[in-house]
């Protein structure tokens, strides 16, 4: 059996015949191609970044009621759902593609922040890029959900496909007004509780495949957006910092160590593949199960699929926040739980697949994971200092004219 994977891609407008025209067209184009040859393709959530609609505003002018006293600058998040379709239309329609959602996928309405293509507001809760994406997916070849799972006798593996967007502590209470098109929300319950909901509806679908073939799996392949844990660069405008990500994250460390517990603990091969660093970075998962197991989990983030990158933290050019990454690197998160470690053979191979791309997984006794350059970006970019804050919706540091011909 073999599959591909990717995730963060489905930004600008895409146009697999022409490649040359932005970064995700060029990897759609090298999808396409070698889509006869995989059984599956896994796309690991964020399928549409929307632009931004800039407003200027000039000194001397009126805003809001108050005289401006400098230019300022208004910039909205502009969903165009002729690009939402763009993209899903580029994806290979002769083999099977089961896409699961990203934080990017349950975003709506909030302040006034996003506008649609015809210059109107998204009204609130309305959801647009989620049911956007659910209408695409209405065709054969086409999967989009919270949860899928597939089984391989031969190899005894089990390939499970889910949200991991509804265990992040920080951002799960925003997207709560679009989880309801995915898993019925009744009237009486709190947001706590419908929370709760969601999680258990999810987790019993794990159950029910972990209880399927009890005792034969031999290889356990998870599929989700957000990493368990990763290192990212951070650029402020003070100070270049050097951190790690998955502390918000205790929720669905909850599931492994207890999904580790069901399916039979070291007996089985551990291996997570997911997106959100915009980057490839590969390592090893450390989650501490109980006082004496420790559940090792393979780990590849291929967040790779056509969206700006994010700065490549090993890179040689930001060597200056060796210290800060000293103080970050192998050190254990969420009150000891867990940690991710990178060797030199991981930082190596990491740094020189730095560029766009997805991972091919062949499964034989031992799945093997490798990395599909298709086109190699610098190490890491240094661009005008702005201020970075850490939200779910991963700020671009470069304008999206630069990649595409239409805007």
């Amino acid at each position: 059996m073999k599959f591909i994977q990717f995730g963060c891609w489905n930004e600008y407008s895409c146009d697999k015949n022409m490649p040359e025209r932005n970064p995700v067209s060029m990897v759609m184009n090298k999808l396409n191609s070698m889509a006869p040859n995989v059984d599956f393709i896994i796309v690991s959530g964020d399928n549409y970044y929307p632009g931004k609609d800039v407003q200027k505003i000039k000194a001397g002018e009126t805003y809001n009621g108050v005289v401006l006293k400098e230019d300022i600058k208004i910039k909205k998040k502009k969903i165009d759902r002729n690009d939402i379709v763009s993209g899903f239309n580029c994806l290979p329609s002769s083999v099977e593609v089961n896409i699961i959602l990203g934080n990017h996928d349950l975003v709506s309405q909030k302040d006034n922040v996003y506008k649609l293509e015809d210059g109107e507001y998204e009204p609130e809760g309305a959801c647009t890029i989620l049911k956007t994406e659910q209408s695409i997916s209405t065709t054969n070849n086409l999967n989009l959900s919270y949860y899928m799972s597939k089984y391989d006798d031969s190899t005894k593996t089990l390939i499970i496909m889910m949200d991991t967007s509804m265990y992040s502590t920080d951002d799960v209470s925003e997207f709560l007004s679009c989880y309801k098109y995915l898993i019925d929300r009744e009237d009486s319950l709190s947001d706590d509780e419908y929370i709760q909901k969601i999680r258990q509806t999810q987790y019993e679908k794990i159950v029910a495949d972990l209880t399927r073939h009890s005792g034969e799996i031999k290889n356990l392949i998870i599929s989700g957006h957000h990493p368990i844990s990763g290192y990212k660069l951070k650029l402020g405008e003070n100070k270049d910092k050097f951190v790690i990500l998955g502390d918000d994250l205790e929720p669905f460390i909850n599931v492994l160590t207890s999904i580790y517990s069901k399916i039979g603990g070291d007996a089985v091969n551990y291996y997570y593949l997911c997106a959100d660093l915009h980057m490839y970075q590969q390592g090893t998962v450390k989650l501490q199960v109980d006082d004496i197991n420790q559940m090792t989990i393979n780990q590849y983030i291929v967040g790779t699929g056509g969206t700006t990158l994010d700065p490549n933290p090993f890179s040689e050019e930001y060597k200056a926040i060796k210290k800060n990454r000293l103080d970050v690197i192998n050190v254990p998160i969420i009150s000891g739980k867990h940690r991710f470690i990178m060797s030199d053979e991981d930082i190596s191979i990491s740094n020189a697949n730095y560029g766009h791309g997805f991972i091919l997984c062949e499964i034989g006794d031992v799945p093997q994971f490798s990395f599909v350059l298709i086109k190699t970006v610098s190490g890491g970019r240094k661009t005008k200092r702005r201020r970075r804050r850490h939200t779910t919706k991963r700020r671009r540091t470069i304008k999206r004219r630069k990649y595409s011909g239409k805007r």
